[in-house]
């Protein structure tokens, strides 16, 4: 298969190279993702309104790669609509360094890129590895592995876009796939200082980030990585609160 590989750490990034080695033996790799960072920045799209730059570069198990100025969302889009002169089949986005579960999703680059690929007609992976320090992305990539297949069969595969967290630990050591919801809201509790320039008032985020304990959830993305488990959570487009009754034009209660 011909597949698009994106992320939100940057082009250089130790994730999607990984990707790059562990999946060119069996399958066209073609990269469009962002000359620097970009985590972040959600589904938010540029393309509309300022011109994308892309540069080619040369990336060893590329059939083509292209560093680009715009956000994630914005190289999927270009790659599908004109850039490459292939038609791709799979659109990944990661592996992100870091872990993507409950409400990181609406923040996330990673997934915002995989919400395009959705978008656009493809089947469409977000993975993330659930850790700031480990460079290690052999399990992720051991995982993909088995789950492209897995996806490809799926006759409902371009509706949905599929999240997935690894946990940081051996491929040897994980017990399996468990397909499982978002875990809920995260607070982050990152701290601003503020402070006058003379000119304006300049908020600066503090480094580390407090991240409030989330209630665990059996049925929730963070319970299957804390023990052990690969995190399946399919996403949806539609993000219409379902206690909305449209007919009464108000919210239903017991």
């Amino acid at each position: 298969m011909k597949l698009l590989l994106t992320n939100d750490d940057g082009i250089n990034k130790e994730g999607i190279h990984a990707l790059i080695k562990g999946l060119s033996n069996e399958h066209e790799i073609y990269v469009v993702a962002p000359d620097s960072q970009r985590s972040g920045y959600s589904h938010a799209v540029t393309y509309f309104y300022k011109d994308i730059r892309c540069k080619k570069v040369e990336i060893e198990g590329c059939m083509e790669a292209y560093a680009t100025s715009g956000t994630p969302a914005d190289c999927v889009y270009v790659a599908l609509n004109g850039l490459l002169d292939v038609e791709i089949d799979f659109v990944i986005s990661g592996v992100n360094h870091g872990m993507n579960l409950a409400s990181d999703v609406m923040y996330s680059g990673t997934v915002g890129a995989a919400v395009e690929g959705t978008v656009l007609g493809k089947p469409s992976i977000a993975i993330s590895l659930c850790s700031y320090t480990s460079t290690d992305f052999d399990a992720c990539v051991e995982v993909l592995k088995q789950l492209i297949p897995m996806y490809m069969e799926d006759v409902k595969k371009e509706l949905y876009p599929l999240n997935v967290n690894v946990p940081s630990i051996p491929y040897s050591e994980i017990k399996g796939f468990q397909v499982c919801k978002l875990a809920g809201i995260r607070s982050y509790g990152r701290n601003m200082q503020k402070r006058n320039d003379g000119q304006e008032i300049v908020m600066h985020s503090e480094n580390e980030a407090m991240v409030d304990a989330i209630e665990e959830d059996v049925n929730g993305d963070f319970y299957a990585i804390k023990h052990g488990y690969v995190a399946l959570t399919p996403l949806q487009l539609d993000q219409t609160h379902i206690e909305w009754d449209s007919k009464k034009g108000s919210f239903l209660h017991d």
